[in-house]
């Protein structure tokens, strides 16, 4: 069976991931000056999209079906749901999609952008595989996610460990009402579920080997390159910042996540979390102090977006 590879700096490939397997509403826009079309603007069509290229009609097939006259462009505006489809007649926009597959748009938006907002919720179903993850579909429209290393899975439906660390943060942090006091106990509750802060005053002793190796004899025991993040004991600044990302989510605390490799590994990726706390934004250590919280554009948090533990606990510089 054939596959195509999708670009994700292609808007039309874009598109195909973000709608894939999602129910999509789509309503006619406006008609392309001099065209004639049975159709007139404002009218709703409702489906699953099937096989959107360039030169073809865009096919919907669902409660109201649509074949177009053939799809000229693909333009995504403010957001990864923000889509039109400009055919040789008229212009289609997406006004809403239903919740299934909603993780391929917050996934995108990481791979792409390499951080999520105060706003922008890790879903269940998001995945991570690094900055050269690649998508395909076949020729039947079924898609595919490679990676050259693992693929990081969060999904606390299939994941009974996530599921036990979310249900325990939540117990923990749900009688705290002080802000501050809740992203520091959560700050010193994820180093501790992935392995802690001894590590940053022990050189010889690598929390990037240690990870690695559990990564590897994880795998060995699974069919696919899907790691659930819930399995993992140990951690790198990169694991804990989603782990805390997830987990603030569904503790009511506003935070972002951000990625970034170093110039001395370059296959390691690095991350932090930057939390609010009545209008003002915080660094959260989840590495050397755990729950230390560093305000933003200070001098510690300025070390700790830079520091990246090696396995000598060399500090280097992030490549931005």
């Amino acid at each position: 069976m054939t596959t195509r590879s999708l670009n994700l700096s292609s808007p039309t490939d874009l598109a195909t991931i973000i709608t894939y397997g999602r129910n999509c509403r789509l309503q006619k826009e406006s008609i392309r000056n001099g065209e004639n079309t049975r159709v007139t603007p404002g009218e709703i069509f409702e489906g699953k999209i099937k096989n959107l290229k360039l030169g073809t009609p865009v096919v919907i097939r669902g409660a109201r079906n649509l074949t177009s006259s053939s799809l000229q462009r693909v333009t995504i505006d403010n957001s990864p749901e923000d889509i039109r489809f400009h055919t040789k007649t008229s212009v289609y926009k997406i006004i809403d999609m239903d919740n299934e597959n909603t993780n391929h748009c917050t996934s995108l938006l990481y791979l792409q952008k390499g951080s999520l907002g105060l706003d922008q919720e890790i879903p269940d179903g998001f995945y991570d595989g690094g900055p050269q993850t690649t998508f395909q579909i076949d020729e039947d429209g079924h898609l595919s996610i490679k990676a050259p290393q693992e693929i990081i899975f969060l999904d606390q439906q299939v994941d009974e460990e996530l599921r036990r660390k979310t249900q325990q943060s939540i117990s923990l942090l749900k009688d705290i009402k002080d802000p501050r006091a809740k992203a520091k106990i959560l700050a010193m509750y994820v180093s501790s579920a992935l392995g802690g802060h001894q590590y940053a005053q022990r050189p010889e002793i690598s929390i990037i080997r240690l990870t690695r190796h559990e990564i590897t004899q994880i795998l060995k025991k699974s069919d696919d390159d899907y790691l659930p993040l819930g399995q993992l004991n140990h951690g790198t600044s990169y694991h804990r910042a989603l782990l805390f990302k997830y987990l603030a989510d569904r503790n009511n605390i506003y935070s972002t996540i951000t990625k970034s490799r170093t110039k001395a590994q370059p296959d390691n990726q690095h991350a932090w979390n930057i939390v609010m706390i009545d209008e003002k934004f915080y660094f959260v250590d989840l590495i050397h102090s755990p729950g230390s919280l560093y305000e933003d554009y200070s001098p510690k948090a300025g070390a700790y977006k830079n520091a990246c533990h090696t396995t000598l606990n060399h500090l280097h510089n992030f490549v931005e």
